[in-house]
């Protein structure tokens, strides 16, 4: 490429000196290392182009591998398949530990079967203590490792349940146990498994009876509902029951350890509640979270909710039914938690309810059931529900059907195949959902090894309304943690995209008027030798780092604004108009005296206007807030009965002043502005003062009338864009991020209206057009498609910006318009929760979702703006 240049510029040559006495003639060549700096500089700026695209595109392709595993489904990675004697028919309670050498079940008698499921060997067989009684209900508190019993005389029994692992040093004797295969033994009562370092995991169960609480006058016990709550060292465990006769009640046992002695000391309570209808079909009973409901669900799908938040006053609150009409209940459970009830149907159909505070309920207690979700159905009756014992995830089972759901997601993230002889005697899966367990009354075991990395993403999840636990409606919510286990992890992105774009609009809001009015008064009215300076000032503000700006935002401008609210109010209006004002009076100046005046006067006078409108806000602030707002403007924004109107009116003026200014420049048009001309300065100058005191009194009027009227609509801006006020909001987030902006879109679009050729203006101040008029009518169309590059680049500055949001906007991720309110921006939501997420875990991935999110709305936003400027510079090109 380089011999090409130089070839042809061989033939390059002048004939300067042809004419000179000498007649000498000297060739015109451009020199070999010319032509190889421009072929390096060629090839460095190819080469940087090409390595920026790919860097962008390499940053998206990570984005993308870093999410896609998110919405990847469960996968079976091992099947294991054994058979045993099935010592009954139906167990009660079928428990598998987390390292899967080790099940158990409970048996309807209170006998308790391990053994190892990989090959169905019976490892230890004891049986519950209960004086020798045979039980005829049992109930299980997975999350909490109890267990309940009731009996035929009333009595109740409670105790608990575990697995006890322990990890012994390497060179443990294995010799005296039997060997099972795959690096396990069995031996005293356990599973000894080999682990890494050559050390032996040992699993065994753990049972214990704590105590046996007797009751002469209640019948058979035929349905039994346990709850644990509290600490270790002083648990709680509510027994609610159903007798034979109908008669409920409830048992309230506290276990309280004596630190001293580490005796255990019961203390129980008993309640009689009001009598449950009789000879209902299959009763199951329910004890929600903290013991402050009873859930009776029948047979046929009724269920009937009695409140005891005060058991010595129980209740029955309400009746509803779960199921649609001829619908029997086949399957019910309390996911982790005990606030979400998950019922299967004859029909196989799964829902989940919530017990939600209605005070339009026509409940008792203000209280409603109601079904939350609607799950997809199985082929036939949904004979078995077993939860997780952490998170919101749940299996079901159908005919020849076994699937592992999410709650939350409400779908179906693993379907099993669980054809095995013989009908479901127990399930269970691990609370890592890494082992699903299936047993079945032919003896036939299955155990599933599963890899369900991701139960809580879904597209539903991160950008559709999910109805949560404790929420009275579908909603879009972020919140990545919480103090327990039993938390349902709420992953919208909603929240996040609206912040960003809500801070990116008020900010927006802030700098581009200032930005472009500043960049079009430097290119156009001021005089050159003081743009250089101004311009440089100007760009040394984009030189303050975020984090510094936001630090002055949260603890300097945040409790000053809040400190005078209406007075920052007021100052919205009366600085611009004091520059307004300050300008009318400047054209009463003689023209000899304003261009004598004209450069550092002319600065001097700015900022006197200025400084007379801080002052106007500072002196008369506390007026306006009396007069307008009652004395407090805070207070205003949350008492409803207090009249809109005055906010109104500040909303409305400036509008009402853009519709009065091009109102009465329409109708005045050329009389006014011939009337001007022929006044000569002062008198050109005192019409146009008037004029606009005309303007400013009638959008006053306009805007009082459209605010009145506003009213009586029933228009009031506390219902949205206003609201309680917080120290760190959207308004403190404005400001900062504005100011943060400002010099970019400055900076850009003075260099576009500076390189409009000046022949445009010359031609346009030759037809007898004023500076004014140049500048916006033919300098500002001209320089449009830079303008707006300006103001896009700009928004892409302020959608990313990280430190001032974190630090000024409060990191509240909440959906509202109110400009008093807090945000969380989808770069502060990184910034704040990727400390705390683990390495390819859901919320780490739900991050990098986020920035993936970030990226491809600043991709369509520069998109968008690139085809609009290519359109103005189209449009305007042959200027």
């Amino acid at each position: 490429m380089v011999e090409e240049r130089m070839n042809q510029a061989d033939h390059i040559s002048t004939d300067q000196g042809a004419d000179s006495p000498t007649g000498y003639r000297r060739p015109k060549e451009t020199r070999r290392l010319v032509l190889v700096a421009d072929f390096l500089a060629g090839y460095v700026i190819s080469t940087g182009g090409i390595l920026v695209i790919a860097a962008v595109m390499g940053i998206l392709v990570y984005l993308i591998s870093q999410v896609v595993p998110l919405f990847r489904a469960g996968v079976v990675t091992g099947v294991n398949s054994a058979t045993r004697p099935a010592p009954w028919t139906k167990s009660s309670v079928t428990m598998l530990d987390e390292y899967h050498h080790l099940a158990v079940e409970i048996g309807p008698t209170g006998r308790i079967v391990a053994y190892h499921p990989k090959s169905g060997e019976i490892v230890s067989e004891t049986k519950l203590d209960f004086n020798g009684a045979e039980p005829t209900a049992l109930a299980f508190d997975k999350g909490a490792d109890g267990w309940a019993a009731g009996f035929a005389d009333g009595s109740v029994a409670f105790g608990s349940i575990s697995f006890k692992v322990e990890v012994l040093p390497a060179g443990f004797d294995l010799s005296g146990m039997r060997p099972l295969g795959e690096g396990d033994w069995i031996g005293d009562g356990a599973v000894y498994s080999k682990v890494a370092g050559e050390q032996i995991r040992v699993a065994q169960v753990e049972a214990t009876t704590a105590k046996i609480i007797k009751n002469r006058d209640g019948g058979k016990v035929e349905a039994i509902s346990m709850a644990v709550f509290g600490r270790q060292r002083k648990r709680i465990n509510a027994l609610a029951t159903l007798d034979s006769n109908g008669g409920l009640s409830l048992r309230i046992a506290k276990t309280k350890k004596n630190m001293m002695t580490g005796k255990m000391k019961i203390s129980v309570k008993s309640y009689t509640l009001p009598m449950a209808p009789k000879a209902l079909d299959k009763p199951r009973l329910f004890l929600t979270e903290n013991g402050m409901d009873i859930l009776l669900v029948a047979g046929d799908g009724v269920l009937y909710r009695y409140n005891v938040r005060k058991p010595s006053q129980a209740f029955l609150a309400e009746t509803v039914s779960l199921t649609s009409p001829g619908v029997r209940v086949t399957a019910a459970a309390f996911m982790s938690g005990r606030q979400s009830l998950a019922v299967g149907g004859s029909d196989g159909g799964v829902g989940i309810h919530f017990i939600l505070s209605n005070p339009g309920s026509v409940a008792a207690d203000g209280y409603k059931v109601v079904r939350a979700r609607q799950l997809e159905p199985h082929k036939g009756p949904v004979t078995a529900i077993v939860p997780a014992a952490g998170g919101k995830s749940f299996l079901t089972a159908g005919p020849g059907e076994l699937w592992l759901r999410n709650g939350a997601g409400e779908s179906v993230i693993l379907r099993l195949n669980s054809k095995a002889p013989g009908s479901v005697r127990g399930l269970d899966v691990t609370s890592l959902l890494d082992g699903a367990l299936l047993a079945t009354d032919s003896g036939a075991i299955r155990l599933w090894e599963i890899k369900v990395p991701h139960p809580e993403a879904s597209w539903r999840a991160f950008f559709g309304k999910v109805w949560y636990e404790g929420y009275k409606e579908p909603s879009y919510t972020w919140q990545s943690s919480a103090a327990t286990d039993d938390f349902e992890p709420k992953l919208s992105l909603m929240p996040l995209i609206f912040g960003t774009l809500k801070a990116t609009f008020y900010s927006m809001l802030f700098a581009v008027p200032v930005a472009l009015l500043a960049a079009v008064f430097t290119s156009e009215f001021l005089e050159k030798n003081h743009r250089a300076p101004l311009k440089t000032a100007m760009e040394m503000m984009a030189s303050l780092p975020s984090v510094a700006l936001g630090f002055v935002a949260a603890l300097v401008l945040a409790p000053v604004v809040e400190r005078g609210v209406g007075p920052v109010l007021l100052g919205g209006l009366l600085i611009p108009l004091s520059l307004v004002v300050g300008a009318m009076l400047w054209q009463l100046l003689p023209q000899p005296l304003s261009e004598r005046l004209s450069g550092r006067f002319k600065f001097i006078a700015i900022a006197a206007a200025m400084g007379v409108g801080i002052l106007a806000t500072v002196a008369l602030g506390g007026i306006f807030e009396s007069g307008f707002f009652g004395g407090d403007f805070k207070r205003w924004l949350t008492d409803k009965d207090s009249s809109a109107v005055p906010f109104l009116f500040m909303l409305f003026f400036p509008m009402a002043a853009a519709v009065v200014a091009v109102a009465g420049a329409r109708y005045t048009g050329r009389g006014g502005r011939r009337g001007s001309q022929t006044q000569g300065g002062l008198g050109a100058g005192a019409m146009e003062l008037a004029k606009a005191s005309m303007v400013a009194i009638s959008a006053a009027l306009l805007a009082w009338i459209a605010a009145v009227a506003a009213q009586g609509a029933g228009l009031d801006p506390r219902d949205g864009l206003v609201g309680p006020y917080v120290q760190r909001n959207t308004l403190i987030v404005g400001f900062a991020m504005g100011f943060a902006v400002i010099p970019i879109i400055y900076t850009l679009a003075e260099d576009a209206l500076a390189a409009v050729p000046d022949h445009l203006r010359g031609a346009s101040l030759g037809c007898g057009a004023t500076v004014w008029q140049t500048a916006m009518w033919v300098v500002v169309p001209t320089a449009v498609s830079g303008i707006f590059s300006a103001v896009m680049i700009g928004m892409g500055r302020a959608v990313g910006e990280t430190m001032i949001v974190v630090m000024a906007a409060g990191n509240t991720p909440v959906m509202e318009l109110n400009v008093f309110g807090g945000l969380r921006a989808l770069s502060a939501n990184i910034a704040v929760e990727l400390p705390e997420a683990v390495v390819g875990g859901t919320l780490y991935r739900t991050l990098f979702l986020s920035g993936l999110t970030l990226f491809m709305m600043t991709f369509v936003i520069n998109t968008l703006a690139e085809i609009v400027r290519l359109r103005f510079r189209k449009r305007f090109s042959r200027l």
